[in-house]
């Protein structure tokens, strides 16, 4: 709030202005996410409008729960004993014109008692109710003031009036500590808007002489183990490493703030001039202390200049909501660019693309294995050899036409699908055969991607994730040869549904200066959690009208949480659960229920050879009832399957996972399937070509690819 008078901040707790009612506030946003939102301390925004009890302006009006402290400020009035400090100017009038009245009653009565001057008792009288009233505004602004401004509410409600000023120090502390304790299991907005260190000054005994500073050192001793006290609150509720804390103050010293000639209103060191005086460095120079272990490098100066209109975009931002677009912000965060690198599952794929010479396979290698540019086809049919300096020479362009504002690139590599294409360059490169050349080209591909968001200057400023749709393709091989990698311990692959062989991909995230670097998290996260996590850094709203299996990652990824949100995940095989998994959060146990498996072809060779990718429904498939459970905390393998007799929780986990089963099933809605046997069919009337059908056939990408490798 700013004014063109003489006022800059209101004077009155009975005062009809305020913060108006369209203002959008920070904690009004925080609260639209679902955060508890507190202010204890000092709100100085108003209270009322048109009645004593509309509360118009107060903070609950504007986005908070909770509110305990002072609807104004802190003034030498709310203190016995201290000159005045409220409008001192409107009090000098009001004396002046108090005198004045009086001299000019004294003089007509006077003159009316000894007949030189001729004016009615009634005109006297009126001077008389003139004065009286300049007067008795005069002496209640000394005595009232206190009693109607230096008051203390909680919520609504007065809790003291007039405040005791030798309590309210450990009573503000008090109720910051409680309202950490009383949300610490959820997300919460505490502002604590400091009394301290606002003349006068108040400081409780025990810091009285502390510092070698006076009593303004005293009271900043006072301040600092209050702030103390509310970090080892969230120490204590183990909320450290989740909370974002800023430490900061509202104006420079107030140079002008004295005691006789003791200075009370503090030093602003080489700064010239202080707070009120505009644009001076003394009034603009606050300090800035941030806190948040593990997301924040601990002991950094920064030096640049920022404001405390930063505070409200970062808050927000980091919050997932949106900023007001009904105005400008003018502060807000960059969005950051995206490069989302996704390889191809390892799997088994059309080999139609690739060395066959027959009629049926050769046209599929005409309409199916096609490279296009926008809507217009490029290459048909793709060549290979030259496949990977193409993708990689277009992912390159895209980022330096693209570095002066945030970007969006979603890297889908054709890596390590079969039948595993590696340019000549890194054939024999590895030890493990083609599937290892192939990985080598692929890293080598990914590494000239992070090479040239370095050399443009967005390293810092672009969130990177690399990831697998699938685990490895058990049953692809050419002979003896093994083409589809290798899942480790964990049993399956590709295309079977629940067993972890097919689920557990690697995710690498990169985002220097932000996220915190060789942090390995063992929680369970989803490829879907990829959509609301971007989302939320672009600073967009997910859909309302459905619901979003994914979760944010950002909070996992900053250390703000130690698990992850997702308690149950549901693994499908087309349109059939296969399995489900919980993750127990109080425990840290993994337990893993599977519904339905495949049939092993041969029964112990962990894979469908004989069918070349398992089927998810069928005869091909075994359903069991009870469902096969494993402890994947203790058995990641899944090769011992519990019991009643086995695991005494049997049948408590058994319960608690078939109702989340029930429950996600409740928020299934029908679609159309896409994969339906008609959408199977190929269309001739579909078909993309380039060229007369069915002889479809052109190359536009000769000597694009050139030089790349």
């Amino acid at each position: 709030m700013a004014s063109s008078n003489r006022y800059r901040a209101l004077q009155w707790n009975a005062g009809s202005g305020g913060l108006p009612a369209n203002e959008t506030t920070f904690a009004r946003l925080l609260q639209q996410q679902g955060y508890t939102t507190g202010l204890i301390g000092k709100w100085h925004q108003g209270v009322n409008c048109e009645s004593f009890d509309d509360h118009c302006h107060h903070p609950l009006n504007h986005g908070f729960d909770y509110f305990y402290g002072m609807p104004f400020t802190l003034l030498n009035d709310c203190q016995e004993n201290k000159p005045p400090e409220l409008d001192v100017a409107l009090r000098a009038k009001l004396w002046l014109y108090s005198q004045i009245i009086t001299l000019a009653v004294l003089t007509l009565a006077a003159g009316r008692l000894t007949g030189l001057v001729s004016i009615r008792w009634k005109i006297i009288a009126c001077f008389t109710l003139a004065g009286c009233l300049f007067f008795i505004s005069w002496y209640s602004s000394y005595g009232f003031v206190q009693r109607w401004n230096c008051i203390l509410m909680r919520n609504h409600d007065i809790t003291e009036q007039p405040m005791r000023l030798e309590r309210t120090a450990p009573l503000m502390l008090k109720e910051a500590v409680s309202f950490i304790k009383r949300n610490r299991h959820g997300p919460f907005l505490l502002f604590v808007s400091f009394l301290h260190v606002h003349t006068p000054l108040f400081t409780t005994v025990k810091f009285l002489g502390k510092s070698r500073h006076g009593l303004y050192g005293d009271n900043i001793e006072e301040m600092d183990w209050m702030v103390g006290k509310i970090l080892d609150s969230l120490d204590r509720e183990s909320l450290k490493n989740r909370t974002f804390t800023y430490f900061a103050s509202d104006h420079g010293g107030h140079l002008e703030a004295q005691d006789g000639p003791a200075q009370m209103g503090g030093w602003n060191g080489i700064y010239k001039g202080g707070k009120g005086m505009g644009g001076w460095e003394g009034g603009i120079r606050v300090p800035g202390v941030f806190r948040w272990p593990s997301v924040l490098p601990g002991g950094t100066v920064i030096n640049e200049p920022t404001s405390l209109m930063d505070i409200f975009p970062t808050v927000v931002h980091l919050a997932g909501g949106i900023l007001p677009q009904d105005r400008t912000c003018v502060s807000s965060p960059p969005k950051p660019n995206f490069l989302l690198i996704l390889a191809d599952d390892l799997g088994i794929g059309d080999v139609g693309c690739y060395g066959n010479d027959t009629i049926s396979y050769g046209f599929t290698k005409y309409w199916n294995c096609i490279l296009m540019r926008n809507h217009d086809i490029t290459e048909q049919p793709m060549n290979l050899e030259k496949m990977t300096s193409n993708m990689l020479k277009e992912a390159v362009s895209f980022i330096e036409r693209n570095k002066h504002r945030p970007f969006l690139l979603f890297f889908s590599l054709l890596h390590v699908h079969t039948p595993l294409i590696t340019t000549k360059e890194f054939l024999g490169r590895s030890r493990h055969g083609l599937y290892g050349d192939n990985v080598e080209e692929m890293d080598w591909m990914v590494g000239r991607l992070l090479d040239v968001i370095d050399k443009e200057g967005l390293k810092n400023t672009t969130f990177i994730y690399f990831a697998s749709d699938h685990g490895g393709s058990v049953e692809a091989h050419r002979g003896n040869v093994r083409l589809g990698g290798w899942n480790g311990i964990y049993k399956g692959g590709k295309g079977m549904g629940g067993w972890e062989g097919g689920i557990r991909v690697p995710g690498i995230v990169r985002w220097p200066g932000v996220l915190p670097a060789g942090i390995v998290i063992s929680e369970p996260t989803s490829i879907m959690d990829i959509f609301p996590t971007v989302v939320q850094l672009a600073g967009g709203i997910v859909p309302q009208d459905r619901v979003i299996d994914g979760r944010t990652l950002l909070p996992l990824l900053q250390g703000a949480v130690q698990h992850s949100e997702h308690e149950f995940m549901f693994h499908y095989c087309g349109a059939v659960l296969h399995a489900v998994r919980w993750h127990h959060k109080e425990s840290g146990t993994i337990w893993k229920a599977h519904y339905v498996t495949p049939v092993f072809q041969p029964e112990d060779s962990g894979a469908c050879f004989e069918r070349g990718i398992c089927p998810c429904f069928g005869d091909g498939v075994t359903h069991h009832d009870p469902p096969l459970l494993f402890d994947l905390s203790q058995d990641p393998s899944e090769a011992n399957p519990l019991s009643v007799d086995t695991e005494p929780l049997f049948d408590s986990v058994m319960r608690r996972i078939g109702k989340a089963v029930e429950e996600h099933r409740k928020t299934l809605t029908p679609v159309p399937q896409q994969l339906s046997p008609y959408n199977n069919v190929w269309k001739p009337w579909l078909q993309p070509c380039c060229g007369t059908f069915p002889f479809c056939w052109c190359d536009k990408e000769t000597k694009k690819a050139d030089g790349m490798l």
